[in-house]
Order: C-alpha cells, then sequence, then structure tokens
C-alpha cells in the first residue's frame, strides 16, 4: 500500500478492495483525530486494468466508503496537472500538452 501527498492533495495506491478500504479506514479515523476533513465530493476512485485481460479480477467493485460516504469510480482524472487514465495510457495527457503549445 501506497500513500503520496503534495499540499492539499492526496493519492492512495492498493493492490486490492480490501486493502484499499483499510486505507480509506484509516486515513478517515486518522483525519478525525487531528481534526482534518476529507471531501468525499472530491474524492475518486480509480482501478487499473491489468495490461493482460487474463488478470481481471472483477468487471466491477463495491462501493468504496470514506467514513459514512461512498465514493465515485472514475475512468480517469487530473493530478497535479497529469491526466491519469484506468487503462495506464498517458494518450489524452501527450494531446493535451501537443494541443496547448
Amino acid at each position: 500500500m501506497y500513500w503520496h501527498i503534495y499540499a492539499d492533495d492526496l493519492v492512495l495506491l492498493a493492490p486490492s478492495w480490501r486493502a484499499m478500504q483499510d486505507l480509506l479506514h484509516l486515513l478517515n479515523k486518522l483525519s478525525i483525530s487531528i481534526d482534518m476533513t476529507c471531501s468525499s465530493k472530491k474524492t475518486v476512485c480509480i482501478v487499473f486494468q491489468p495490461k493482460q485481460l487474463t488478470k481481471i479480477v472483477a468487471k466491477s467493485f463495491p462501493p468504496l466508503r470514506l467514513g459514512d460516504e461512498c465514493l465515485q469510480y472514475v475512468s480517469s482524472f487530473k493530478y497535479l496537472g497529469h491526466v491519469i487514465l484506468n487503462n495506464l495510457t498517458d494518450d489524452s495527457d501527450i494531446q493535451r500538452d501537443v494541443t496547448v503549445s
């Protein structure tokens, strides 16, 4: 499991749904202990597709929860100016840079 924190942004990475839910429980517990709030409206989940389709374990997963709130699954999101896609490509990020230049 992995945490990455930059300013007021946080990325959690985990190898399984259960491990991610455990991280979210820990985040919720620790944030309460330091009187910090996490916005479930700004928090999203992404499931990265394996390179080998035979390694897919499920087409969908139960909702992940941060406290009492269910989190939304997305196929892409922007983090620190970079677009992250669930299929592990950076085509849209490169296209955005080429279009802006």
